[in-house]
């Protein structure tokens, strides 16, 4: 069974694959610029807890492969299992960035499929009319609540990776980071089930005592500044 999505939708995962075996999230791009893909795995606060559980191309796999990911220029395939994350994962964001220049509004498509033995379960389509200025999206989300769910999110943010980490606890140099930009997402889209790389980012200051830092491959430093590291 394949359920199209729309942003706004929302559904539980049991409505189409079941949530105690894995599955895969598959996030496809096309367009002129370099996307970056990544997981974040949130608390029930929606906050990076633990940055292990930030999978990205520079942490490509979860501590006990809960969350793991392999991609190629325009294509990232998450693997998950739900039953072996641990307590306080509670939401997976799954994004995607633009290193460099470019905005959303012109790539020509973007396709969140969730995917079980193969099939498709849910996808959700977009394209660069879905979008203005904003340099990072949020695709979709799973989350708990009562259950495993799932979320068409389809909205993002114009400052991007920077504005992606400050959503989720992390903290930006004042000194060296950019003004934040408005914003389209929503956390919570109003609708209930219908129809359905490597960016030069400030470094995030470091704060007493020292938090869990994830460090780029340029060098940058992203710190976690969440007081629920476990």
């Amino acid at each position: 069974m394949k359920i199209d999505m729309r942003r706004g939708f929302k559904a539980k995962l049991t409505d189409a694959l079941d949530p105690n075996q894995p599955f895969s999230v598959e996030v496809s791009i096309s367009g002129n610029a370099e996307y970056d893909f990544s997981c974040f795995g949130l608390n029930g606060d929606e906050k990076l807890s633990d940055d292990r559980y930030f999978v990205f191309y520079n942490n490509e796999r979860s501590p006990r492969n809960e969350i793991s990911l392999s991609q190629t220029s325009g294509n990232a395939v998450f693997t998950v299992n739900l039953t072996t994350l641990p307590a306080q994962i509670q939401r997976l964001c799954f994004t995607v960035n633009i290193d460099g220049n470019g905005v959303m509004r012109e790539i020509a498509a973007c396709c969140a499929s969730i995917k079980q033995n193969g099939a498709v379960a849910f996808r959700l389509n977009m394209t660069g009319s879905d979008f203005q200025n904003q340099k990072a999206i949020i695709a979709v989300e799973i989350y708990k609540k009562e259950q495993w769910r799932v979320s068409a999110v389809a909205a993002g943010f114009n400052g991007g990776l920077p504005d992606l980490l400050r959503r989720y606890g992390g903290e930006v140099a004042a000194d060296e980071a950019p003004p934040m930009e408005p914003a389209s997402y929503q956390s919570s889209p109003p609708s209930e089930q219908t129809s359905a790389s490597h960016n030069s980012v400030p470094p995030l200051r470091p704060s007493e005592p020292p938090k869990p830092r994830i460090r780029d491959v340029d060098g940058s430093e992203f710190t976690i500044s969440n007081n629920d590291w476990v």
